[in-house]
């Protein structure tokens, strides 16, 4: 026996969740993980030891129910797992036996946590339902591999480029080179790779007075530590990894038209993705075809990665329900760039589009990813279904401003506030809501500061109106949800805040 190589997708999920409280729908936040092994293997033991994730004071993690489950095509999710753990000492790992299982990827939900001792000043987590995202950061698995080496992709060719023809459209300037072009204004500025289906540029400035060379895509920055942080197609199968760099198809330009087609990169499942640029924004139509439903761990046509390290660019939109993985979202919504301002997402036509919002804040990125065609089971999982499926989304820069007395306009406004009012509406779609910004754990007690600014911007047509998402985030404080000060009785000032 020796221990097993894998990686790893972390998710969150909203699970139902078991209390007296005769109040309905009440929930809780599951940690979910997908390990994969690049390979068959034989799995025979999982082990896992406490991780520290309160500081307040030092306390570790206490994982109590753990499901671990196998998919089986045809059949669904197979338990091969489930234990009710003892409290784990800090430094000492816990066993739980696999039964020898033959696969190349098993999913891990913990979805309950051991209450944490009284010492705990009310952290994050606090109650035994709402389940620490790194609960399952300190993990190993033993047992043999049965292929000799992992399975790595298979080769893709470059794009194809066929007529590359680009012309600016009125109010831009392109750039053209060997390996991308690029369209900018004073409000916008975006660069499509020509060697694979990628956006190398992207950004907006509300003002026009300079911010789009400050790309807030994750493209150029070098300080991150995973290395396919970039815009494009995306697929998470239960096999293997399979960013935007490993898709292959055509490319062609048409003035301001840049259109990718036939992109692919597993077996069965092909995309059209336009984009036609203008000085403002730029429209992106998408095009799917499955040959058969497929599953993945993650799947979006298009994801647009952010970089935090320019600005912590959110997603303000509702969550589409109040169950399974966190950060579905409906669209119309908004992207915030604190210093940059707002990006209105509209549907112009098609199959329904939703987005699938994330981030990972010890790695400074961010994503926003469209989504169609597909189904969701209770913890996540993707199932892309048979056929074809298309829609036409609009961007557009957007300024979100507070509501204006009569006699007063937006240019009466400081530049500084035209640019950065959105960014206190700092909403957290796969986070419960409101928080301290759009890569932060929620401050129940500090969340009266972005109601009064939610309060005083009207809403946008169509989209979710700021009370909203502050109703949504008071909601879930007020039945137990997840943040720092959710236990009431211990933290004197989240009830006032509420």
């Amino acid at each position: 026996m020796e221990q097993l190589s894998y990686t790893c997708i972390p998710h969150a999920a909203w699970v139902p969740r078991e209390s007296e409280d005769s109040a309905e729908n009440l929930v809780g936040l599951a940690a979910v993980r997908y390990y994969r092994f690049e390979r068959q293997v034989r799995v025979n033991t999982f082990r896992l030891c406490p991780t520290a994730i309160r500081w307040a004071p030092k306390l570790y993690s206490r994982p109590e129910h753990i499901i671990i489950s196998r998919f089986q095509t045809g059949v669904g999710w197979e338990t091969v797992a489930e234990a009710h753990l003892p409290v784990i000492k800090e430094g000492e790992w816990h066993e739980i036996d696999v039964g020898g299982v033959l696969t190349d990827h098993l999913r891990v939900v913990c979805d309950r946590e051991h209450p944490v001792p009284g010492e705990c000043h009310g952290d994050f987590a606090y109650f035994p339902w709402n389940v620490p995202f790194r609960i399952l950061e300190q993990v190993e698995w033993v047992g043999e591999p049965v292929e000799p080496n992992p399975r790595e992709p298979l080769y893709q060719p470059p794009l194809r480029g066929e007529d590359i023809r680009p012309a600016a459209p009125e109010g831009m300037v392109l750039t053209h080179e060997p390996h991308q072009v690029g369209f900018r204004s004073p409000h916008f500025a975006v660069a499509f790779s020509l060697r694979c289906p990628m956006i190398t540029h992207l950004a907006w400035d509300v003002l026009g007075t300079g911010l789009v060379d400050r790309s807030l895509t994750c493209f150029a920055n070098t300080h991150l530590r995973r290395q396919y942080l970039v815009s494009g197609p995306w697929i998470s199968t239960l096999q293997g990894e399979v960013p935007c760099q490993y898709w292959t198809g055509v490319v062609s330009v048409e003035g301001n038209r840049v259109i990718y087609q036939n992109l692919h990169a597993v077996e069965g499942l092909a995309l059209d993705v336009e984009f036609e640029v203008c000085a403002e924004g730029m429209d992106v139509t998408v095009r799917q075809r499955a040959e058969s439903d497929m599953v993945a761990a993650e799947y979006e046509p298009w994801r647009f990665m952010w970089n935090a390290e320019e600005a912590i660019t959110g997603t303000l939109a509702l969550p589409v329900s109040d169950l399974g993985r966190t950060g579905l979202v409906s669209v119309p919504a908004l992207w915030s760039a604190p210093g940059h301002g707002t990006m209105l997402i509209e549907q112009e036509e098609g199959d329904e589009v939703l987005l699938q919002v994330d981030s990972v804040r010890d790695q400074h990125f961010g994503m926003s990813g469209l989504m169609l065609g597909v189904e969701h089971d209770e913890y996540g999982l993707v199932k892309i279904k048979q056929g074809e499926s298309a829609a036409t989304l609009s961007m557009r820069t957007y300024e979100l401003l507070p509501r204006l007395r009569e006699g007063v306009s937006k240019e009466d406004l400081a530049p500084g506030l035209r640019r950065n009012w959105a960014t206190a509406i700092t909403f957290r779609p796969e986070l419960a809501g409101l928080s301290n910004n759009s890569m932060s754990v929620i401050c129940i007690m500090g969340n009266h500061k972005g109601v009064d600014t939610c309060a005083y911007t009207p809403a946008l047509g169509g989209t979710p109106s700021p009370l909203d998402m502050a109703r949504y985030t008071t909601g879930l404080s007020l039945q137990g949800g997840p943040g720092y000060g959710e236990n009431r009785e211990m933290w004197m000032d989240t009830d006032p805040s509420l």
